[in-house]
């Protein structure tokens, strides 16, 4: 029995198409879909009486301050190397499962500050810090432990 010529070509060219079908459908998706979330990634271990929290991602680099007096952590300050839309914080207790966010302020859009009325006591465990920060149409997010 012979077999028809065209189906030959058939059996050769559409694995050929398919790979370079599924590459096209890649290519755009990446193109029309940019990347809309990326990971704020904590630099060492946070000690936020000490010095400031450093988190990075790709160029973007925070410094996260507190402000203290004799009842606690009173302020949060945010300084970012790359001007941001909006930033949201939040610190908790590391079991908490739920935390209320907090809508920082800025000037510039690079030093960004909010002030805490209910902040968790001092000691000596660790805390869960939260940000949220936009830049344009970029959100970054990211978690550390924080000891103050």
């Amino acid at each position: 029995m012979a077999i028809n010529p065209h189906l030959k070509i058939a059996i050769v060219v559409a694995p050929l198409l398919a790979i370079a079908g599924w590459g096209l459908a890649e290519m755009y998706w990446t193109a029309t879909h940019p990347q809309v979330a990326a990971r704020l990634a904590p630099r060492r271990a946070c000690a936020m009486r000490l010095k400031a929290c450093h988190l990075k991602a790709g160029d973007l680099h925070l410094f996260i301050r507190g402000e203290f007096d004799d009842r606690g952590l009173r302020a949060l300050s945010v300084e970012s190397s790359e001007p941001l839309t909006g930033v949201l914080v939040s610190i908790a207790p590391l079991n908490a499962e739920r935390d209320r966010p907090l809508r920082m302020t800025s000037a510039d859009g690079r030093t960004w500050r909010v002030r805490i009325v209910s902040a968790p006591p001092p000691g000596d465990e660790s805390r869960r810090l939260r940000l949220v920060a936009t830049a344009g149409k970029k959100t970054y997010i990211g978690e550390t432990r924080v000891r103050y």
